[in-house]
């Protein structure tokens, strides 16, 4: 009877901890409950049949996120888990809120079909056709529904708006045929089209004047566009610069720049070992104090790239860091900047 009262109270704290803390993935719960990782595991397998908790699909690492019902939204925050593409995706839905699927490049494609958690697809009939659209999770029906009409509609709008400026031109020339004309003219009909070649000459004059002033206007502006476009990727950030020449006298060699930024740096690099030369991605950050979640999200980008992470920073370990890293220690280095 006592085990069986310890082990309710037991899943009665993984409960009260996700629920105070948010989703969370079992090697943290562990830390937070104080219960060795593999009980841990058996008790969320409980709650899982109970219902009482749910998976997300997504992963940290190889752990699983587990959520209360309705702490669906606080996934974003794990977001940063996600690889380069998956990223990229969510990034764009995020933005846009409803995406068509046939108007994304196939990497896109196959990343919206990865994020499960983010990515809600929607089978939308368009005439005899239906399409395949993406909905961020957090956006209602009916906002979606807008999106989605006003997605739709403009090939409509424009049909319409074709034979309206057909009419009108039709109305406007016999509107100025019908003008005044003196009695005495013999014969109306000559008239009439002499109006008419008077009419049309003008119109054929204006617009040929106009694209011939207008189209060097044009190259001028994209050629200033593009003069311009070069000075901008010579603006180097202090921080990534840093990092680079740290790591050069060190004989490091830089293999692929991925990000950078202020105050975030991430390179595929090369070093030399007693084994031969070995890849890492090195994930550099400007931060006072590292702590586990920093870590946990370089393994992830590192492991997505398939190969270990160097992380990089001028400050120190938190507690929880540091245990990180000694279990972890086969996937992750850390080095202390030294400027």
């Amino acid at each position: 009877m006592p085990d069986l009262q310890k082990l309710h109270a037991d899943k009665e704290r993984i409960v009260s901890t996700v629920k105070l803390k948010g989703p969370s993935f079992p090697a943290r719960i562990s830390r937070e409950v104080g219960i060795p990782p593999l009980f841990v595991s058996a008790l969320l397998s409980e709650l899982l049949s109970e219902r009482r908790l749910k998976l997300s699909n997504m992963k940290v690492g190889s752990s699983p996120i587990y959520l209360i019902p309705g702490q669906e939204k606080e996934l974003e925050n794990f977001s940063e888990f996600l690889n380069h593409r998956e990223r990229q995706a969510f990034n764009i839905l995020k933005d846009s809120g409803v995406l068509s699927d046939e108007s994304q490049e196939p990497a896109i494609r196959v990343a919206l079909r990865s994020i499960k958690d983010f990515a809600i697809p929607l089978n939308v009939k368009f005439g005899d056709e239906t399409k395949l659209f993406w909905k961020y999770f957090t956006i209602s029906d009916e906002i979606a529904r807008q999106k989605l009409q006003h997605e739709l509609t403009p090939n409509n709008q424009k049909k319409q708006e074709i034979p309206e400026t057909k009419q009108e031109i039709k109305k406007e020339i016999p509107s100025q045929l019908e003008s005044p004309m003196p009695a005495t003219i013999p014969n109306p009909f000559l008239v009439s089209t002499q109006i008419k070649e008077t009419q049309k000459e003008p119109p054929q004059k204006i617009p040929q004047e106009k694209s011939k002033e207008e189209t060097p206007t044009l190259q001028n502006s994209t050629e200033n566009f593009i003069s311009k476009k070069p000075q901008k990727p010579k603006k180097e950030f202090e921080f990534p610069s840093q990092i680079k020449e740290y790591m050069t006298a060190k004989d490091i060699e830089f293999i692929e720049e991925i990000i950078n930024k202020k105050k975030e740096f991430t390179s595929k690099i090369r070093i030399d070992t007693l084994f031969g030369k070995q890849e890492y991605l090195l994930i550099a950050k400007e931060k006072k104090k590292v702590n586990e979640q920093d870590l946990a999200i370089a393994v992830q980008k590192a492991q997505s790239e398939k190969m270990p992470a160097l992380f990089v920073a001028p400050g120190e370990l938190d507690k929880n860091a540091k245990e990180y890293l000694k279990e972890w220690k086969n996937l992750i280095k850390f080095e202390k900047l030294k400027l």
